[in-house]
């Protein structure tokens, strides 16, 4: 095990990459993983990449925004036996790690993987570290959203709720056949994802809301720390002039779990000079109905999706922000708003409460009572001084920099730790003999 210097080699294990996908997850992994090259450090990313044409596993290396990557392609679907194994990708991974040289592994997301790659940088003698970013641990479709009762779900309190959710799309009929199956499965992810991360030397959360959740579901928390998660600057352009009427705006995914649907009925009971202004992606199924809904309402705009680059000129667009989700962890629009001085109204669920102090940063609101928000819409209109009141407070989100410093105080700890483990079992060794 080498000496903590900036030459360390770390290897972020992600699901993707920010020019596939623009997720929270991803957007955080690249942030952290240049901040820390600026720092010396040497940070590589690994990702899968499925591809159901290829002929087997291929390693691509790219450099991408200027951090290098390994992406894994393989032609392997990502059933409920491949959240735990993969032995072809294991393999891989083992391969990767001996010619590699990676001296840390930080798991950042684990799906689309086997949760198995834990147990194997440890068996390395790796550090392994992880950080939680939503509710995969404990949910095979990652959101606690049972898609069978079209409702929210508290976790795998019963894996026969699991198994109607997965199966939700089969018939009774063929259900039968496979549910016994299925269940023991269900019951081996848990067993097993449990303990792979309970293999991990350090494990962080962004909120207590996800920390706990995990926990009360069998994961232990010994080592579990609850860390907010950093973030880069988020300086917004100068304000429009027109200030006849207030723009509420919404950004981010359109989908069921979004609720944006409930804003855009609650907005149009509003009375007054206002707008709303939805801006995210545009090409699901719930987003196109939701679109088509808005075309004839002036009041109502859909601008379209919008890059990382847009973002400062997308929230100078913008009075105060509206997040209505259903089901959230720690929000990357969220607090991309409230770092750029942009409050908020949002729903009170997950971990939004540790983002927004309730009458100070932002104001909050229950995702499922229309009337609530509508009321809320509707006195930040009778009143605008609301926006400049709530600005007058705002919320501390940590910067990439400070989370950059906390983490790499980790990983010399973590390699000191272990270098102090190689050294008392050499002595063993030799005194043994």
């Amino acid at each position: 095990m080498a000496d903590f210097n900036l030459k360390t080699k770390i290897l972020f294990v992600a699901h993707n990459v920010p020019s596939r996908w623009l997720g929270g997850t991803e957007v955080y992994s690249f942030e952290l993983a240049h901040q820390l090259k600026k720092t010396g450090l040497d940070v590589s990313v690994l990702h899968p990449h499925f591809d159901p044409d290829s002929q087997g596993m291929q390693l691509d290396r790219d450099i991408i925004d200027g951090i290098e990557t390994y992406c894994l392609r393989h032609p392997f679907e990502y059933r409920l036996e491949e959240h735990v194994s993969n032995p072809q990708i294991e393999e891989m991974f083992k391969s990767i790690l001996d010619e590699k040289y990676f001296d840390i592994i930080h798991f950042q997301h684990i799906y689309r993987f086997p949760a198995a790659l834990i147990k194997i940088a440890k068996d390395k003698g790796l550090p392994v570290c992880m950080t939680l970013h939503d509710h995969w641990a404990i949910c095979p479709r990652i959101h606690l959203y049972n898609q069978y009762t079209d409702t929210l779900c508290d976790g795998p309190d019963s894996l026969t709720g699991c198994s109607d959710c997965i199966l939700c799309h089969i018939s009774e009929k063929d259900r039968t056949d496979i549910i016994d199956a299925l269940l023991l499965r269900l019951a081996y992810r848990q067993e097993q994802i449990s303990q792979y991360i309970e293999m991990a030397d350090i494990v962080v959360s962004p909120t207590r809301y996800l920390a706990d959740k995990c926990i009360y579901h069998g994961i232990d928390g010994a080592n579990i720390e609850v860390s907010p998660l950093g973030m880069g600057r988020v300086a917004p352009k100068e304000k429009r002039n027109n200030k006849n009427s207030i723009t509420f705006g919404y950004l981010g995914k359109i989908d069921k779990l979004k609720n944006v649907t409930m804003l855009v009925d609650a907005f149009r009971g509003v009375k007054g000079d206002a707008v709303l202004n939805i801006r995210g992606n545009g090409a699901n199924k719930a987003a196109i109905e939701l679109i088509d809904s808005v075309k004839s309402d002036h009041n109502i705009q859909y601008s379209g999706a919008y890059t990382r680059e847009e973002l400062p000129a997308v929230l100078s667009e913008i009075d105060i922000a509206v997040f209505p989700s259903l089901r959230e962890n720690y929000p990357v629009t969220v607090r991309e708003a409230l770092r750029a001085g942009v409050p908020v109204i949002a729903s009170k669920v997950g971990g939004i409460p540790e983002i927004v102090a309730d009458g100070e940063s932002g104001l909050l609101f229950d995702p499922r009572n229309i009337d609530e928000l509508r009321g809320i819409l509707q006195s930040v209109v009778d009143d605008p001084s609301i926006i400049e009141r709530l600005k007058m407070t705002p919320t501390k989100i940590k910067s990439i920099e400070e989370d950059s410093a906390e983490w790499i105080l980790r990983y010399k700890d973590l390699i000191n730790e272990s270098r102090t483990g190689c050294a008392l079992l050499e002595g063993v060794l030799i005194n043994a003999k």
